[in-house]
């Protein structure tokens, strides 16, 4: 008969085996804090109206909106429009009130909470989103597999707590000192599927692999545990279905009172499970190194009591301009901080204080690179949990925005402009509607003078956005009006320096050629056979502002041509002072007549001509 073991080697085998067990423990809280950082990466969204019953309880909620890892999280078929009841028939009547309870106190929650029908369990973020329409917003992930592990981890853990203290749960065997089995127990028959009757009499060589038998690894372990007084025996086994397990366990000589061996225990746990989620592991590790470093966004992880970085991807090189090892290197928060526009490190600093409370944020701020550029960043900022609760690490995605952000603030400057622009042409229309009809009292007459006036005033607006970035030519201003009258170039002579005016004066400033060149066709020099008009402009340097002056000058005038003050006259000698700062006056003679306009140049031009660097420039500030 085989000699029972010694009190005392029970006790060191317990003892080996709780070790064992710790460091499975750590192994699995290894793989939860990658496993979650995925599933933060994977949350599903929702979007409800939240229904009362006749008697005003909340009953029921109505799905507006999901996100495609609806679909993924929940099994469910596409859901919007639909209520709860609709597409599961009996809903676990929690979520109504649940929903409810988040617009009641208007306070977010965070529960975990099952669905029979789907067979699923959630982790659920509900925050009230519109309380007037009853609706609610929910962020959650299926949580099932992770339930069923948790639940899987508690049985294992009972059963170590059984075989610690009786050893049937254990591939529990004894064998005569030629290592042939002996006494094989029920966790014995239980890990490797052989009953008692079966395996007795054969030698413990049966349940290794055929390669570990050609090797003589049964033998090698036995001679160690003679010789050393213990044997490890961490390998896989062979079952009795011809599958493979593994096992982590040792082999103890049995001796006699007199020191003989007589025979050997071995003792071992069925680890395939573990061995496998360790394979797992180690492969999902590889594949999220893969993803990190492939992203363009920068994945983070830092330690939630001393928020130093515990790991950064590259893309983190490219969004801040500095290397990794420089940060790594320094690994202090404020060494971080400095990275940022001094504006932004109090926002900052307040979101890594609510990470470490527990509260996921999404923010923007900015960093400065070495080289002076700025960019934006949209940081998704989130809390790493361990199994109390605790908040034990914070992690976050960080992206570049810097041009959604150009667009934004860009999309607002063109739209004052543009409202801006449009009021200018509207004010400047009713004046010309006002003062042509009260100069004009057939309707045919005012309609000519006024489609030729709007039709002047479209041209500088087609001027406006024909050169961008340039202001507006005065020589294309005046040759537009002049081709518009229909005059050829031997009845004008342009000369002058090119000069780019501003949307204002150039709107001001056409109204007021249109005038003269109609002027003259209808009385002036344009209208005669013999007649010629000559513009020139010069432009006068000065401290201030540039001034420029205009001189319009029509010879050879029929002085039987009367012309009566009218919009043009008050449009020259008053307007153009008052709206350009300047100054405007018209001279006659028998068979000539004189213009001049001068203004000052005001530097700039309008948005909507702007060349779109500097626009981007302007709108990032």
């Amino acid at each position: 008969m085989a000699q029972v073991p010694t009190r005392q080697t029970d006790a060191a085998t317990a003892a080996d085996l709780i070790d064992r067990t710790s460091a499975q423990a750590a192994l699995r809280e290894s793989e939860r804090k990658y496993r979650f950082l995925f599933e933060s990466m994977d949350e599903a969204y929702a979007v409800v109206e939240v229904l009362k019953d006749d008697a005003g309880n909340w009953a029921d909620f109505r799905f507006l909106e999901v996100n495609p890892a609806f679909v993924a999280h929940t099994g469910m078929p596409y859901p919007v429009g639909k209520t709860a009841t609709e597409m599961l028939g009996s809903p676990n009547p929690r979520w109504a009130q649940l929903h409810g309870q988040a617009l009641d106190t208007g306070k977010p929650m965070r529960v975990e909470e099952s669905e029979g029908t789907l067979g699923r369990t959630f982790d659920l973020n509900i925050f009230s989103l519109d309380r007037e329409r009853n609706r609610v917003a929910v962020l959650f992930t299926d949580i099932t597999e992770r339930k069923r592990q948790e639940e899987a981890l508690r049985e294992s853990e009972e059963k170590l707590r059984l075989i610690v203290e009786s050893a049937r749960d254990y591939a529990i065997f004894t064998t005569d000192e030629n290592d042939v089995i002996d006494n094989w127990l029920p966790g014995a028959e239980s890990v490797f599927g052989w009953s008692k009757a079966e395996v007795e009499g054969q030698p413990a060589a049966i349940l290794y692999t055929e390669d570990d038998r050609a090797n003589g690894v049964p033998v090698q372990e036995v001679e160690t545990a003679r010789r050393e007084g213990k044997a490890p025996d961490v390998r896989w086994h062979v079952h009795k279905s011809g599958r493979m397990v593994f096992i982590e366990g040792q082999v103890v000589p049995l001796r006699s009172s007199e020191g003989d061996v007589r025979g050997f225990l071995k003792i071992g746990r069925d680890t395939t499970e573990g061995r496998m989620a360790e394979d797992a592991l180690r492969t999902s590790e590889e594949r999220f190194r893969q993803f990190a470093e492939a992203s363009l966004d920068s994945l983070w992880i830092r330690d939630a009591e001393t928020l130093v970085f515990e790991y950064l991807s590259p893309a983190f090189e490219q969004l801040y301009g500095v290397s990794r090892e420089q940060v790594l290197r320094a690994n202090d928060v404020k060494a971080w901080l400095e990275l940022l526009h001094p504006g932004d490190r109090d926002g900052a600093v307040a979101a890594l204080r609510e990470l470490r409370n527990g509260v996921p944020r999404s923010h923007e701020f900015r960093v400065i690179h070495p080289d002076g550029q700025v960019r934006w960043i949209h940081n998704t900022d989130f809390p790493l949990l361990d199994d109390q609760g605790k908040v034990q690490r914070i992690a976050g995605i960080a992206h570049d925005v810097t041009e959604r952000r150009r667009a934004v603030e860009l999309q607002g400057t063109l739209l004052a402009e543009l409202q801006h622009r449009v009021r200018n042409v509207l004010a400047m229309i009713r004046s010309v509607v006002r003062r042509t009809s009260s100069s004009k009292s057939d309707i045919e007459d005012f309609v000519e003078h006024f489609q030729g006036r709007i039709d002047a005033m479209a041209r500088t607006q087609s001027l406006l956005t024909r050169t961008p970035g340039r202001g507006v030519d005065l020589e294309d201003i005046i040759r537009d009006e002049m081709v518009a009258q229909a005059a050829q170039e031997p009845k004008f002579k342009l000369s002058g320096p090119p000069v780019s005016l501003a949307p204002q004066s150039a709107e001001v400033l056409t109204l007021a050629l249109h005038e003269l060149a109609t002027n003259s066709v209808k009385y002036g020099a344009l209208g005669q056979n013999d007649g010629r008009v000559a513009i020139g402009w010069d432009v006068q340097r000065a401290d201030g502002p540039d001034w420029i002056e205009i001189v319009w000058r029509e010879t050879g005038i029929d002085p039987r041509n009367e012309r009566a003050p009218g919009f043009g006259t008050d449009l020259i000698t008053n307007r153009v002072p008052y709206e350009l700062s300047g100054l405007g006056e018209l001279i006659f003679d028998d068979k000539s007549l004189t213009a001049r306009i001068g203004f000052p140049l005001q530097p700039g031009h309008g948005i909507l001509e702007a060349d779109p660097t500097r626009l981007m420039e302007r709108a990032n500030g």
